[in-house]
C-alpha cells in the first residue's frame, strides 16, 4: 500500500488515502499511532475493531479488507475508501421528516446486520455515521469505527481490554446503562444512541445538553425525554420515545422491530446526484425504454412503479365510494398511521392528438325560415293572394316580367328555400 494523504485523525489512529499497488485500487488505510502499537490493550482494541468490521458485509457498514503490521510493528487496517463526510457536518437544523426517516432506516439496517453477526457498536454517534453516495448516486449512510464494539458470543472471544465499571462511549448519545457503567450491555444500547441521533435530526439539537459530562450522563439516566416539535407526527414521536426509554426492557428489542415500526413512516427516496430537489427517479434507463415501447404500442397514459411495470392511472379519492373502516380490536385502540406526502411516480405521458371534426359545425338556419313563414301566413290571412308585386313595389324597382307575379307566391317560394336549407343542415350534422 502506498499512503498518499491523511484524510482523518482520531485519538488512536490516523486514516490515509492509499493505493493498493498490486490491484491499483484506491483504499483507506487506518494506522494505529506508533506510540500505542506497543500498548497491549490499545493493540488488542485495534485488532478487535478490524476483526469486528471484517465480519460485516452490508451497504450500510464500512467494509474492512485487510489487517496487519509492518516490519516495525505498526498496526494497520485497510478499508473501502469512502468519499463524503460524517453526519455531524449536517447537524444544527431540523431535517425534513422524510429525509430523517430515510437516513435512520439505513442506520437501523446497518445495526440490524451488525447485531445479527453478534456485534454491538457501543459508540454510535454522528461522527461514526459516514454520508456518501453509492454507484447509483443515492445518499448512503454507513456505520464506521467499531473500535469499542463488543462481541456477544462470550467472554472467551471478547478480549479483556475494558475494565469493569468503566464508561465507554460519547456522553451526548450514551445509553443509561452505559452511563452507570453496566458491564453486560447489549444491542439495545445502540438503539438508544440511534434514538438520540434520530431526535437530533428531527429537533435540530440532541435530546440532552449540559456543560459537564457528568451532568449530561445524569440526564440520560434520570431526566425525562424532551418533547419533539409539534410538526413531528405522533406515531413518529412514539418511535423515538420508544428508542429513548430509560430502561432497556422498555425499548424496542431489536433493530428489526424498529424497521418494522418505521416502514409506514418512510419518506420519499433520496434523490440522485444531479437531480433537482424534490425529484425522485424511480425507474432505470432500461425500464424507461421498455415503457416507451409499450407506450408506442398502446397510446395511453402509463405509470411506472419501482419495478418498472405499467400500472393503471391513479384513481382520485373523489371517485371512490366511501368504505367503512375495519372495526378496531377490543384489546387495543387502532394505531394512528402517518402517511407522509409521497413523491409522484415517474410518468410517461403519450396522448394521441384529438380527432378534428370534418368541418366547422353547421347551424340550422331557422330564423329566416320562421320569419318567412310568419310573414307569408299574415299576408295570406289578409286575403292578399291576388296582390301582384307591382301593386306593392314601385314599378321602376322591378323587372317588367316580375310585375304580374303575386306576392304570396314569392313568400311561399322563400319558405320553401328556407325549409330546404334547414333540411340540408340537419342531414350534414
Amino acid at each position: 500500500y502506498r499512503l498518499e494523504a491523511m484524510i482523518g485523525e482520531g485519538g488512536m489512529a490516523h486514516v490515509y488515502r492509499a493505493t493498493h499497488l498490486g490491484l491499483r485500487r484506491a483504499v483507506a488505510v487506518k494506522v494505529l499511532h506508533p506510540s500505542l502499537c506497543h500498548d497491549p490493550k490499545a493493540a488488542a482494541r485495534f485488532e478487535r475493531e478490524a476483526y469486528s468490521a471484517s465480519r460485516l458485509k452490508h451497504p450500510n457498514c464500512v467494509q474492512v479488507t485487510d489487517f496487519g503490521a509492518d516490519p516495525r510493528g505498526t498496526l494497520y487496517m485497510v478499508m473501502e475508501l469512502l468519499e463524503g463526510h460524517d453526519l455531524s457536518k449536517e447537524l444544527g437544523e431540523p431535517w425534513p421528516i422524510g429525509r430523517a426517516v430515510d437516513a435512520m432506516l439505513q442506520v437501523f439496517r446497518g445495526l440490524q446486520h451488525a447485531h445479527e453477526h453478534g456485534l454491538v457498536h457501543r459508540d454510535l454517534k454522528p461522527q461514526n455515521i459516514f454520508v456518501t453516495h453509492n454507484h447509483d448516486g443515492r445518499r448512503t449512510y454507513k456505520l464506521v469505527d467499531f473500535g469499542l464494539a463488543k462481541i456477544l458470543e462470550g467472554a472467551e472471544t471478547d478480549p479483556g481490554i475494558t475494565q469493569r465499571g468503566l464508561v465507554f462511549g460519547t456522553p451526548l448519545y450514551m445509553s443509561p446503562e452505559q452511563a452507570i457503567g453496566t458491564e453486560n450491555v447489549d444491542a439495545r444500547c445502540d438503539l438508544y444512541s440511534a434514538g438520540a441521533i434520530f431526535f437530533e435530526l428531527l429537533a435540530g439539537h440532541p435530546p440532552f445538553r449540559a456543560e459537564e459530562p457528568l451532568a449530561l450522563l445524569h440526564q440520560h439516566v434520570s431526566a425525562p425525554v424532551p418533547a419533539l416539535p409539534s410538526e413531528v407526527p405522533k406515531n413518529l414521536r412514539d418511535v423515538v420515545n420508544g428508542l429513548l426509554a430509560k430502561h432497556r426492557d422498555d425499548r424496542f428489542a431489536t433493530a428489526s422491530d424498529v424497521l418494522q415500526a418505521l416502514r409506514p413512516l418512510r419518506g420519499r427516496p433520496a434523490p440522485r446526484i444531479g437531480c433537482p430537489e424534490g425529484v425522485a427517479a424511480t425507474a432505470s434507463s432500461s425500464q424507461l425504454a421498455q415503457a416507451l415501447q409499450a407506450a408506442a404500442e398502446d397510446p395511453k397514459l402509463l405509470h411506472l412503479d419501482g419495478s418498472g411495470s405499467a400500472t393503471p392511472p391513479p384513481v382520485h379519492l373523489a371517485d371512490l365510494a366511501p368504505e367503512s373502516p375495519p372495526a378496531p380490536s377490543p384489546s387495543r385502540p387502532p394505531p394512528e398511521r402517518f402517511e407522509p406526502p409521497q413523491a409522484a411516480p415517474l410518468e410517461l405521458a403519450f396522448r394521441p392528438e384529438p380527432e378534428q371534426a370534418a368541418g366547422p359545425p353547421v347551424r340550422p338556419r331557422m330564423i329566416p325560415f320562421l320569419l318567412a313563414l310568419f310573414v307569408a301566413t299574415l299576408w295570406s290571412a289578409r286575403g292578399l293572394f291576388e296582390v301582384a308585386l307591382e301593386d306593392v313595389v314601385p314599378a321602376k324597382l322591378i323587372a317588367a316580367g316580375l310585375r304580374p307575379v303575386h306576392v304570396s307566391a314569392l313568400l311561399w317560394a322563400l319558405v320553401g328555400i328556407a325549409g330546404l336549407a334547414t333540411w340540408q343542415s340537419r342531414s350534414r350534422r
